[in-house]
């Protein structure tokens, strides 16, 4: 101006500018000034033209006493103003272009009378959503007293609460529990939440449940400052009738928001929650009596392969004679692709796949035998040049097929399940038939081993073109209105039950009493960084020995022996034994390169015998592109806060605090830091309230954040 300009207070943005606040005279009287300045000392004309923004707001001296500038660049200058008889606390508020905020009060400026005489505002702060805070002091006539006014901001976001899913599932051992290996997840946007990481916000009074059912507690745990995550625990009384509910109901309190208004909070109540109890599925098997049950399902194009894969799981009673298991039939009536086991008096109870190709049969013999009362599972595939058969989710034969490649001779007859369907019924199974499969792709043996326990396949896995569970029934109750054995697959290739007894305790349809080694019910991977973290939980486990972790990268050129990137064992988790408790495992693998990894599971019981678990895929990103310090979070804090930063090559790296005269009051890292992105938590515990600046510096690269504690 023409005469005194006084500074008061100073900032210095994100983009390195410094922002100066205060008063300046018109020649008349004073009115507030705000001047921006370059990184380099010059005057930003993007600001008003020439750097310089003035306002006046009283008839008289308007002084200017503090500056802030929120976040969206918009620069805050409060002070007193003249009313025309005393002092009045005064704000106004410019643009980031330095023009007055017609957002703020309709004309960017506001006057609050606090005392009976003058009022001053000497300092100024501003909240997480950008809400003014300003402190001075009231004039009440004999003395003076603190005065604290807070402004809402009318440019505040909508704050909002958003919620990863609204469904709640039972788990798969349908005991009532919930299946919370993917956690719901509510994410706060424009507001913060209370408390810390690992509170339980039911707990603590900050949310409350209700219309939960019976037997069920809610947990809601506080992840991050902007996220929790919801679990339910326990069993619900009610799940066997599947009695699902749509109206689980969450109300987050005010004390759980840094705002402290929940009335304020999109979606801080939400009553549209749904829990789905699944009606518990039969487990159940047919069983055969090696006489004259057996199943006919009429010929399709569907099951007519050319190359593929069949398996089923069988107990066999009898090794007297020959059991078939799977005879898919020709038009002579022979089995052009087979599974069957062979008597014990000549062949030991070999397990045997059969297929014909270019007329010629082609065996595929296990290494071991079948024992009589044991659950063994048995699969074959032929992929026209191999010919492979598997024995629990182990390879143990492989005939190569002259000629190859080739098809399967045409098998346009029906399929046989536990014996041929024409002709003179011979070597009829005897002994139990459960999960049987039929494919019109090769499946390897990652693949068989990681599906054969998993009765709850898909039958809208790809490939699968006929899928018998033999679960319609009642295990030893009266089927006799049950004549069809149903396909699962859309394809509908459903068989006919014949000569089976269908009633009371001779009922064909029995429980299956095959124990499952380790029913494993989740398996997830996160990738943090260049870490990935597996978490994998069992609701049951019999005789585990424990995990073998195994990992694959997609840019890895070792293949195994059926063509497919070669798995690499990368540790071990010891497993439980056995017990019917929930158990909850993880494994860490830290420095990984950026790329797309596999990992998978190899469960392997106390005898040896293994299983695999399916594939997860997880993705290193690679390091950032730039260098950067972001803001801290929370800010304003007290007494912590935590400052992240990026850095695109490995360096040399300092992070340290200073106050706002230049002091160094802490120094978070100084060390060698690989590319990537990194954060360190800033205590402020034995700091006095005020600004602080955290200094980011790697090789000839520096930036700054303003920080403020305010306890």
């Amino acid at each position: 101006g023409s005469s005194y300009d006084e500074g008061f207070g100073v900032v210095i943005t994100s983009e390195e500018k410094i922002v100066v606040g205060g008063d300046y005279s018109n020649g008349t009287n004073s009115d507030y000034a705000a001047v921006r300045y370059n990184s380099n000392g010059t005057l930003d004309t993007t600001f008003s033209g020439d750097g310089k923004a003035t306002a006046a707001i009283g008839a008289g001296d308007d002084e200017g006493r503090g500056v802030a500038v929120q976040s969206d660049g918009k620069v805050i200058v409060i002070g007193a103003t003249d009313n025309g008889t005393d002092m009045d606390f005064g704000i106004v508020r410019f643009n980031s272009n330095g023009t007055l905020d017609t957002d703020f009060d309709g004309d960017g400026k506001v006057t609050t009378a606090i005392g009976s005489s003058y009022d001053r505002a000497n300092g100024v702060a501003l909240q997480s959503d950008n809400n003014i805070v300003v402190a001075g002091y009231a004039n009440n006539v004999s003395t003076a007293d603190f005065a604290l006014v807070r402004y809402i901001s009318t440019s505040n976001p909508v704050i909002t609460l958003s919620y990863s899913t609204s469904v709640f599932s039972e788990a798969s051992a349908n005991n009532g529990s919930i299946n919370n290996s993917t956690p719901v997840t509510i994410t706060l946007s424009n507001d913060a939440l209370t408390g810390t990481n690992g509170d339980n916000f039911v707990s603590a009074g900050k949310v409350t449940v209700s219309n939960l059912p019976s037997g069920l507690t809610a947990v809601v745990t506080r992840t991050s400052p902007t996220t929790v995550s919801v679990s339910l625990t326990g069993n619900a009384s009610n799940h066997a009738a599947a009695n699902s509910i749509a109206n689980l109901t969450l109300a987050f309190q005010n004390s759980a928001f840094n705002s402290g208004v929940a009335s304020a909070v999109t979606n801080a109540t939400k009553s549209d929650l749904q829990i789905t109890f699944n009606d518990p599925a039969s487990n159940n098997a047919l069983s055969f009596d090696g006489s004259n049950d057996v199943v006919s399902v009429p010929a399709s194009s569907s099951i007519n392969l050319s190359q593929g894969t069949w398996e089923a799981w069988v107990k066999v009673n009898s090794l007297a004679h020959h059991n078939r298991i799977i005879y898919k039939e020709g038009a002579d009536l022979n089995g052009i692709y087979e599974l069957y086991i062979l008597d014990n008096n000549t062949f030991g109870g070999s397990i045997r796949a059969d297929v014909v190709v270019g007329g010629n049969r082609y065996n595929a013999i296990a290494g071991a035998g079948a024992a009589i009362g044991t659950w063994t599972h048995i699969a074959a595939t032929f992929d026209s040049t191999n010919f492979r058969i598997y024995v629990n989710g182990t390879l143990s034969g492989t005939t190569i097929v002259s000629g190859a490649p080739a098809a399967i001779d045409a098998n346009t007859g029906p399929l046989g399940i536990g014996g041929n369907v024409d002709g003179t019924p011979s070597s009829l199974f005897e002994g139990t038939i459960d999960e049987v499969r039929i494919w019109n792709i090769v499946r390897t043996q990652s693949e068989i081993a990681a599906d054969m326990n998993n009765t709850s396949l898909s039958a809208s896995t790809t490939g699968l073109q006929a899928y018998y569970h033999f679960d319609q029934g009642t295990a030893g109750g009266t089927n006799t209105s049950i004549t069809t054995l149903n396909d699962a697959t859309t394809n509908a290739n459903n068989g006919t039950l014949n000569n089976f007894a269908l009633t009371g305790s001779s009922s064909n349809f029995i429980s299956n009493d095959n124990p499952l080694p380790v029913e494993l019910v989740s398996f997830t991977a996160s990738a943090q960084k260049n870490t990935v973290e597996l978490q994998w939980r069992t609701v049951t486990e019999v005789n585990n020995y424990g995990f073998e972790i195994e990992r694959r990268a997609k840019d890895d050129r070792h293949l195994q022996g059926d063509g497919h990137l070669a798995w690499k064992k990368i540790g071990f988790i010891e497993g439980n034994g056995t017990t019917i408790a929930s158990k909850q495992y993880s494994f860490t693998e830290k420095n990984l390169s950026a790329g797309k990894y596999s990992y998978r599971l190899k469960q392997i019981d106390r005898d040896g015998k293994f299983t695999y678990s399916q594939t997860v895929e997880v993705s290193i990103a690679n390091a950032p592109k730039e260098f950067a310090l972001e803001q801290n979070y929370p800010n304003p804090f007290n007494p912590a806060t935590v400052i992240s930063y990026q850095l695109p090559v490995s360096s040399l790296v300092t992070l340290k605090v200073y106050d706002a005269i230049g002091r160094e009051v802490a120094t978070l890292v100084n060390e060698v830091k690989e590319a990537g992105s990194y954060s360190s938590q800033f205590d402020g515990t034995k700091l006095s309230s005020g600004i602080y600046f955290a200094r980011l510096q790697s090789g000839d690269k520096v930036q700054l954040k303003k920080m403020i504690l305010l306890k």
